[in-house]
């Protein structure tokens, strides 16, 4: 077994007491569930803040929404910033729509066909004006859901 320091997240033997890089106590973190995915979006192994923000999104945990916005401003990889605007879809707060528009000129396809899928769940004006920005993308299939989103939302249907 390894034990991750919460710290500076360098893997240790099983049993070790203090983390070998920092010198961190290895002791019991008592931390709640949501704060430890928190830090763990910071992790420097790409699954893993995939993972955490997926499950941040599957809870919708509003405390997230920031920290999660603080990773598509700072992140380059793509699954992070993937998972990261379905999470914000998932929560619903309308404080990520800003970021959120930053993401539709995203050179990553699966990002942006992820925004427009974040924008229809959280809705109103905001998200509708950025939807009618990806009706302009070149790819047909952000297009397209993009077109399918803002009939969804302007027809007044629930969303999702």
């Amino acid at each position: 077994m390894v034990i991750y320091c919460t710290r500076c997240w360098k893997d240790n033997p099983a049993g070790s007491q203090v983390c070998q890089r920092c010198g961190a106590k290895l002791e019991a973190d008592n931390r709640s569930f949501i704060a430890k995915l928190l830090q763990a979006l910071s992790h420097p192994e790409p699954m893993t803040v995939e993972r955490a923000a997926w499950i941040l999104g599957e809870l919708k945990a509003s405390e997230a929404v920031v920290p999660l916005i603080h990773l598509l401003l700072t992140s380059q990889d793509m699954g992070a910033l993937e998972k990261a605007v379905e999470a914000l879809g998932k929560i619903g707060d309308e404080r990520a729509v800003d970021f959120l528009s930053k993401q539709i000129a995203s050179s990553y396809l699966s990002v942006r066909l992820q925004t427009v899928k974040a924008l229809k769940r959280i809705g109103g004006d905001s998200a509708l004006s950025v939807l009618k920005k990806a009706l302009n993308d070149p790819v047909s299939s952000v297009s397209l859901e993009a077109k399918a989103a803002l009939g969804i939302l302007e027809s007044g249907e629930i969303k999702g």
